[in-house]
């Protein structure tokens, strides 16, 4: 194994994320994942800084072990200004309350208050993926992750639950094991109806 195979199988595990789990936040099949980790094969430019992004690492540590840790002090403070920037805009732009925010998230309206004045980090995936569906954006956009409302990036924090229950070997229904493509098939039922949601709350 060649040592930026080692880095990247490191820093993948670091973040906790499978094989199958970058395959669906890149784009980057996980056969061809495997090949990098494996050093059978090495990763083009864009594809190695699209992994440092997912990863939270930097390019120059993956590529030759320098400044292993990404330094993303800056990156942060940005996002964090866009996040709540946004989200007051967001609540203005639909007439939305903070209280009608907080029962929504299932969360507290001081709580609310604080990400749209002063957060100190961004929401937990799960809210701000509920926060983007009540102001139809992405949670990408909300967060400062892409300037398109409707756009995605792999740098952007998922909810962990539901895919990791998925991807268990040990998944069943009714006394049945789920196949890979039965899990598929339900990732596939649970983002249409998260896209259902959003375009309801668009027509709101």
């Amino acid at each position: 194994m060649s040592d930026l195979g080692n880095r990247l199988r490191s820093a993948r595990e670091k973040v906790g994320l499978k094989q199958i789990q970058v395959k669906e936040r890149t784009g980057i099949n996980n056969k061809t994942l495997s090949g990098y980790e494996n050093g059978v094969s090495e990763p083009d430019l864009e594809s190695l800084k699209t992994l440092a992004a997912l990863y939270k690492v930097s390019y120059d540590w993956l590529l030759n072990g320098e400044s292993n840790a990404k330094s993303n002090d800056d990156d942060q403070k940005i996002n964090l200004h866009t996040f709540s920037s946004r989200l007051k805009n967001g609540f203005h732009d639909k007439n939305i309350t903070i209280e009608q925010a907080a029962e929504e998230c299932d969360v507290s309206p001081e709580y609310i208050t604080q990400l749209m004045n002063e957060p100190k980090r961004l929401p937990g995936a799960t809210t701000l993926f509920n926060l983007a569906n009540l102001l139809g954006v992405t949670p990408d956009y909300l967060g400062g992750f892409t300037d398109d409302p409707a756009g995605t990036s792999a740098n952007t924090p998922r909810p962990k639950d539901m895919a990791e229950f998925l991807d268990r070997e040990e998944v069943m229904f009714q006394g049945v094991p789920l196949t890979d493509e039965d899990k598929e098939k339900v990732k596939n039922v649970l983002a249409a109806v998260f896209m259902d949601a959003k375009k309801r709350n668009k027509r709101k």
